[in-house]
């Protein structure tokens, strides 16, 4: 494969970091984003960029600074907190994760389009929460439900232009950030960590959560010939609906 660029953001860590390697592998010539230098330093694939999603001015600045053809942007970087309804912390949770995981997206696929290539792809990595809500994750759901609508929006508007338009919505994917989730509702449930896996686990057909690596070939196969044709798709890896 001849060296086509593909940008990766949240790059350095879960999710993002696998698909960063994976993608490195197949051939391309990768950039992904990191919030630090210290969280930057752990990833292996890739050429690194300092960008900080929560920040306007971070954004803006990245913006104006990237002028290499683009042919394909993965839109992954995002956050969870929680908060539920009437909460003291829940307007200033919400404004965080919309910015970071909904407004950065688009502000960042919005500005860096002129520059992706017929043919080009977007992936955006949503969560089996953009299509199933799930009490206290209030702004995440919102983030992740918006981040499918606009899949849907901007694959009409694209495919002129030849750009491929998905989203992958990932059930439980064993991560850091999930890990972290995990431990939470474990103590909360007055639980062990492993009794609270098995929770998780024993609806899923599997009996296992996915694996970053999986969602990252997932994302080859989209970014490959065999994934010309698809776009508007909100592809679920196993995923469990009940409340945690």
């Amino acid at each position: 494969m001849s060296k086509k660029t593909v940008l990766v953001t949240g790059g350095t860590r879960g999710i993002g970091k696998a698909i960063s390697k994976r993608l490195a592998q197949d051939g391309f010539e990768v950039f992904f984003t990191g919030r630090s230098g210290d969280s930057i330093d752990s990833a292996t694939s890739g050429q690194a960029i300092s960008l900080d999603l929560a920040k306007e001015e971070s954004v803006e600045k990245f913006v104006r600074g990237w002028t290499k053809p683009l042919f394909a942007l993965i839109n992954n970087a995002a956050i969870c907190e929680t908060s539920k309804l009437g909460e003291p912390t829940s307007f200033s949770i919400w404004n965080k994760v919309i910015q970071v995981n909904l407004t950065s997206t688009f502000y960042l696929t919005n500005e860096l389009l002129g520059r992706i290539q017929k043919g080009g792809r977007i992936v955006n990595i949503s969560s089996q929460l953009g299509v199933e809500g799930r009490g206290g994750y209030g702004a995440y759901c919102a983030s992740k439900f918006a981040i499918n609508g606009l899949t849907k929006v901007w694959a009409k508007e694209l495919g002129e232009r030849g750009i491929n338009v998905n989203s992958i919505c990932p059930g439980w994917v064993e991560t850091e950030m999930t890990m972290s989730d995990l431990s939470r509702i474990a103590k909360e449930k007055n639980i062990s960590e492993k009794q609270m896996y098995q929770e998780i686990c024993a609806p899923l057909e599997l009996k296992r959560m996915n694996k970053p690596e999986e969602v990252a070939g997932l994302v080859s196969f989209l970014l490959g010939p065999d994934g010309g044709a698809i776009t508007g798709r909100d592809l679920l890896l196993q995923t469990i609906w009940n409340e945690m």
